[in-house]
């Protein structure tokens, strides 16, 4: 009995490591997600473009006080605000991120600043798939609300 159960331990092991996948990483996830930041607060759209899929989708969700609003951006109306728009520093902590290692979603909360007074804070939620050169990201969704904003550490540990 306790070599056929060893058997099939050995043949079920063998089994699971022919599907060529590593174990699911958080690491590129976030290394991307933490390079899209930094393209935003340096207004790098080269970087930008490098790291998001050329149909990104861009939604904002925010409420007017009444109700809640859904804000929709194409990347090129993204890309033309950030080169015209303001300039804020956004930082982001506090990432959860679930993935198969085929695509990945995370949710993060961040602040923008203003110069030194926060402007607006929210979550962004991330939507990413992989590719051979790493990760890409395909959907973004944040939540925007200038109120009840705290700031964020920027230390914060990410709970992968």
């Amino acid at each position: 009995m306790l070599k056929k159960f060893a058997t099939f331990v050995i043949i079920l092991v063998s089994f699971a490591g022919l599907n060529g996948q590593n174990p699911p990483t958080h690491d590129g996830i976030q290394q991307t997600i933490d390079a899209f930041i930094e393209g935003l607060n340096n207004k790098d759209t080269v970087l930008l473009k490098k790291i998001t899929d050329p149909n990104l989708g861009l939604l904002t969700v925010f409420h007017d006080g009444r109700k809640n609003i859904v804000a929709a951006e194409t990347m090129e109306m993204f890309i033309n605000s950030l080169a015209k728009g303001k300039t804020y520093h956004r930082e982001q902590a506090g990432c959860t991120i679930e993935t198969n290692n085929i695509i990945a979603t995370a949710w993060c909360k961040y602040v923008c600043h203003d110069g030194k007074k926060i402007s607006y804070c929210g979550i962004n939620a991330y939507q990413l798939y992989r590719t051979n050169k790493g990760w890409k990201i395909l959907q973004i969704t944040n939540s925007r609300q200038s109120f009840k904003c705290d700031p964020i550490v920027v230390n914060e540990q990410n709970s992968n």
